[in-house]
C-alpha cells in the first residue's frame, strides 16, 4: 500500500506546490490543508504530514519541520515575525499548536514526542521552548499565555501579562498534566499525570500534585516500558 500513499501524495501536493512560499520535499503528505499568508512560508521536507490543517496570517511568519511526524493536529499561527520550528525526530499526534501576537516563538527539539495537547503561545516576543528527546504523554496543556486579558479597573493597567515557557531536555510530561506560563522545567525532571506546573521543576526531579510539588530528586527516567 505504499506506492498507493506516495501516489496520493503526490496528488493532494499538486496544488500546493504552486504555491512560491511554500516549500515541500520528500514528503508523505495526505488530507492536509494549508493556508499561507503571501509573506509567512512553509518549509518542510523528509516528513510525513497527514489529516491536518495549517493556517499562516500575518508577515513574515513560518513553519519550519524537518524528518518530522505530524498527524491529526491544528496549526494556527496568526501575528507578525511568528515561528513554529520541529526539528529532526519531533512526533506530533492530535495537537493544536496556536502562536498569537509579534515575535512569538515555538520551537520544539530533536527526538521529542507529543502524544496529544494543547501549545498556546500569545504575547510579544513570548515562547515555548521545549528541548530535545523530551516525552509528553496525552491531553498535556502547554500555555504560554492566559489568552485573555484582566485589566486593573482604576490604572487601566494589564495585570496577566504572558510569559515564556522553557522545557528542558529529557523531561517527561504525564498524561493531563499541565505546564503554565513562565515556569522553567529543568532537565531530566519527570511532571506527574494530572499535575499542574505553577513555578520552577529542578533537574532531574519528580514533581506531582495541584500545585506540583516535588517529591523526589536525584532521578533518572527511560522510554522504555517498565519491567516489575
Amino acid at each position: 500500500m505504499d506506492w498507493l500513499k506516495k501516489v496520493l501524495s503526490s496528488l493532494w501536493l499538486l496544488p500546493i506546490r504552486l504555491k512560491s512560499n511554500i516549500t515541500i520535499n520528500k514528503v508523505l503528505f495526505l488530507k492536509t490543508t494549508i493556508s499561507v499568508s503571501k509573506t509567512s512560508e512553509i518549509v518542510i521536507s523528509d516528513a510525513t504530514i497527514i489529516r491536518n490543517s495549517m493556517k499562516i496570517r500575518g508577515n513574515n511568519s513560518y513553519v519550519s519541520a524537518v524528518n518530522s511526524s505530524i498527524t491529526n493536529s491544528q496549526i494556527v499561527i496568526d501575528g507578525d515575525n511568528c515561528h513554529l520550528i520541529l526539528q529532526e525526530g519531533t512526533m506530533i499526534n492530535n495537537s493544536k499548536i496556536v502562536i498569537r501576537g509579534v515575535n512569538c516563538a515555538i520551537e520544539i527539539g530533536e527526538g521529542t514526542t507529543i502524544g496529544s495537547g494543547d501549545f498556546v503561545c500569545m504575547g510579544i516576543g513570548n515562547s515555548i521552548n521545549i528541548g530535545a528527546r523530551c516525552m509528553i504523554a496525552d491531553n498535556v496543556d502547554v500555555w504560554a499565555t492566559d489568552s485573555h486579558p484582566i485589566v486593573d479597573r482604576e490604572s487601566g493597567n494589564l495585570l496577566n501579562t504572558s510569559s515564556s515557557i522553557l522545557i528542558a531536555d529529557h523531561v517527561w510530561i504525564g498524561k493531563s498534566a499541565s505546564v503554565l506560563k513562565g515556569v522553567k522545567v529543568g532537565q531530566g525532571s519527570v511532571i506527574g499525570m494530572k499535575s499542574v506546573v505553577t513555578h520552577d521543576v529542578e533537574p532531574y526531579s519528580l514533581y506531582v500534585g495541584v500545585p506540583a510539588k516535588k517529591i523526589k530528586g536525584s532521578i533518572m527516567w527511560e522510554r522504555n516500558f517498565i519491567k516489575q
